[in-house]
């Protein structure tokens, strides 16, 4: 998951994620992973002008071997998609930290349809 007005008219082929870095200016501090992404998702309700929304979720042409790799953890889901998570405010980090909106899980629709 990123901003969507960072990959908002982008190619999937422009882009890479680099998973385990946390000091941009140090190739020493961990085992980073850099990966290509295959498609990116922008939310369907992303509004560049008032940047409602803002966020696309990047799926990355092959998996994360987390075994190799332990400094990189996935993300946890929520247990129970049947709480309403709508409007809460959570705070993620890309290379900045951003204020976001959670989702409620209509939004897990546009996960697993055919487009992403």
């Amino acid at each position: 998951m990123t901003a969507a007005h960072c990959t908002d008219g982008s190619q999937a082929s422009s882009i890479k994620v680099v998973l385990g870095e946390h000091k941009y200016t140090s190739s020493s501090e961990t085992n980073e992973l850099e990966l290509e992404v295959e498609s990116i998702l922008v939310h369907p309700d992303y509004d560049y002008y008032w940047i409602d929304y803002d966020f696309s979720l990047l799926k990355l042409k092959s998996p994360v071997d987390f075994d190799a790799y332990t400094n990189i953890r996935p993300a946890c889901l929520p247990e129970y998609a049947s709480k309403d998570y709508a409007d809460l405010v959570a705070i993620t980090t890309v290379m900045r930290e951003v204020n976001q909106r959670l989702v409620d899980f209509n939004m897990m629709d546009c996960i697993t349809n055919k487009d992403f």
